[in-house]
C-alpha cells in the first residue's frame, strides 16, 4: 500500500465539491429537506459495503432511522 492510499475512502472518490456541483446541475436536492443526497449515497455505499440486507440493519448499525430511510428511498424523485 502507498502513502498516499492510506485513508483512502470510497467516500472520497468524486470529491465533495464536484459531487456538490453536480447535484445542484441537476436539480437533484430541489424539494428534498432533510436528507441531502451526499448523506443518501454515502449511506447507499456503507449499507452495500457492509451488506447491510433490510431497514431494521441500517438502523441498527448506521443509527440512520427506518422510517428515514426507508422515505427517502420511496419518495425521492429516480430521475
Amino acid at each position: 500500500m502507498n502513502k498516499s492510499d492510506k485513508g483512502a475512502s470510497p467516500f472520497n472518490f468524486f470529491g465533495r465539491k464536484k459531487f456538490e456541483a453536480l447535484v445542484k446541475k441537476w436539480g437533484v436536492d430541489k424539494g428534498v429537506r432533510g436528507f441531502s443526497t451526499w448523506e443518501l449515497t454515502n449511506a447507499l455505499i456503507s449499507c452495500f459495503v457492509l451488506r447491510l440486507g433490510s431497514y431494521r440493519d441500517v438502523e441498527a448499525t448506521l443509527g440512520i432511522a427506518d422510517s428515514t430511510f426507508g422515505d427517502v428511498l420511496r419518495l425521492r424523485n429516480s430521475g
